[in-house]
């Protein structure tokens, strides 16, 4: 049995997912969207109206939610969507890189969106898993963070260092 959607407004997170994904199935000849175009589809949606000020969506969709963005100091660590480098945005895709830092939120719980959207999630869902995963040339210098840190436990750096350039001259 499905769990009723029953709270007084929508995560802003959870709203911007829901309208880049009506975007998305509207207007599948499109791969981004901007923020400005996105601000028009939520008015037209009214889903978080009773925030009045959308500017949070607005930070969500560049920054807070954005997974291939390094996280600022305030707001969340979600990747639910793409930034691209001319600030259009799109829901996150399965084979998108993933800033290392970005570890929450992917997708909005059916628990916590009205009934009425269950089925675009589902829906966007299995867009954003469609995408053709693209073999990297040159792979993100990121996923080498912490790699070999064991070996160099307790290591003194500049005395290894030191030690490599003795006889050097």
């Amino acid at each position: 049995m499905a769990t009723a959607y029953a709270k007084e407004h929508i995560k802003v997170a959870d709203e911007l997912y829901l309208i880049l994904a009506l975007l998305h199935r509207e207007n599948p000849q499109r791969e981004s969207f901007t923020i400005a175009e996105i601000m028009a589809r939520a008015s037209a949606e009214k889903l978080g109206e009773d925030r009045g000020s959308q500017k949070s969506l607005r930070q969500h969709a560049y920054e807070h939610a954005a997974g291939n963005v390094p996280p600022g100091k305030v707001g969340g660590r979600y990747r639910m969507v793409f930034r691209d480098i001319d600030n259009r945005v799109r829901l996150l895709r399965t084979s998108d890189d993933v800033h290392p830092d970005r570890h929450q939120k992917w997708h909005p719980e059916r628990s916590e969106v009205p009934h009425k959207y269950h089925e675009l999630l589902d829906w966007a869902r299995q867009w954003q898993s469609s995408a053709p995963i693209q073999e990297e040339w040159l792979p993100g210098l990121h996923r080498l963070k912490g790699l070999g840190k064991e070996i160099w436990k307790g290591v003194d750096a500049d005395a290894y260092v030191r030690t490599l350039r003795q006889g050097w001259e």
